[in-house]
């Protein structure tokens, strides 16, 4: 009885080992690591996010008081190098990054940083969008405060949540006299905006590919249109693919303003957001919707094809799933020996 014991404990503790193994397979990137790239690789650099500086980063490892999980955390303050308007410069973008163990807690931390008093605790309290209407991870909410509302303050919010991570955004404007008794501040420019969300694109594209571990995901063969293009392969088997490289060797080319890139070969245009798990293909129409006291914008009309993993972005160059980009842009996929091949049709 007793060597069955031992025999059902050793076993019982191989398995437990094996099993520590695989989860931290599945997790190469550890909390160290991870606190030091999300400081070192993900936060922005000066003019990474035009004509505006990076005024402070702060990371570490937090358990929430009001959630039952621990976080690793990116707060990035930027602000525009020009003090032109006053009122308007220097604007800042305020980002902070949640990065968890699992999808549910992060859609929670998400949620929680879309707080409202007109919503119950649990549920979203902003309206569903962004500021620009394109999408950006798997669900994201935006407020644009309406001229002459928002309690004395525009301050415009983004909040975004992707797997793993949620993420919120400020864009806000200093008043036009801070001595003044009663602050009066300007409505924020929509180009301000969409420099704001080039921010969360460029930190969320980048926080997926470390989380991906993408600069040590094995090679694999890719062809396009006879040409070789180098791909990487993750653990899931999704094949990810320069979008630049691939593009040119069609004989296509690549936009790329402010974090959305819009890619055209042979009458076919497609756009690509960094951040997005959806790739777009012909036109596309985004429309305002207004609520109680602020303004978002999403899509009204688009074809949509859905990517295995998000657009990431490894600093210098953005990655796409390479059978999502094959499927938008009508190209053929085969597969021949271990080499993966796009075929124009």
């Amino acid at each position: 009885m007793r060597m069955r014991l031992v025999s059902f404990t050793v076993a019982v503790g191989l398995a437990l080992s094996i099993l520590g193994f695989r989860l931290l397979e599945d997790q190469p990137v550890d909390d160290t690591r991870l606190l030091k790239s999300l400081e070192e690789f993900v936060a922005l650099k000066n003019d990474e996010v035009p004509g505006f500086l990076s005024r402070s980063i702060q990371t570490h490892r937090e358990q929430s008081d009001k959630l039952s999980f621990t976080s690793d955390e990116l707060y990035q303050a930027l602000s525009h190098k020009d003090e032109g308007v006053p009122g308007r410069d220097p604007a800042e973008i305020l980002v902070s990054i949640w990065i968890v163990s699992d999808r549910d807690s992060a859609y929670e931390a998400a949620v929680l940083h879309t707080m409202s008093t007109f919503r119950p605790i649990g549920q979203p309290g902003m309206g569903e969008g962004s500021w620009t209407g394109l999408p950006i991870g798997e669900k994201s909410w935006a407020g644009h405060p309406l001229p002459g509302k928002g309690g004395g303050s525009y301050d415009a919010k983004l909040v975004v949540w992707d797997d793993r991570v949620a993420m919120k955004v400020h864009v806000q404007y200093p008043p036009v006299d801070p001595k003044a008794r009663n602050l009066v501040f300007y409505p924020i420019e929509q180009s301000d905006l969409e420099l704001g969300e080039m921010a969360a694109r460029l930190i969320l594209a980048k926080a997926h590919y470390l989380l991906l571990d993408g600069n040590n995901l094995p090679s694999c063969a890719v062809e396009v249109n006879g040409s070789a293009v180098s791909g990487r392969q993750t653990r899931e088997g999704v094949v990810l693919v320069p979008v630049k490289p691939v593009l040119e060797r069609l004989g296509g080319r690549v936009e790329d303003r402010l974090g959305v890139l819009r890619c055209a070969w042979q009458g076919k245009e497609v756009t690509l957001p960094l951040g997005a798990r959806v790739a777009l293909v012909g036109s596309w129409k985004v429309q305002t919707f207004v609520g109680w006291n602020a303004r978002v914008r999403r899509l009204s009309e688009a074809e949509q094809v859905s990517l295995s993993l998000p657009v990431v972005y490894d600093g210098r160059q953005a990655w796409v799933d390479a059978r999502g980009l094959a499927t938008a842009l009508g190209l053929r996929i085969e597969q021949r020996g271990n080499t993966l091949v796009l075929v124009a049709q």
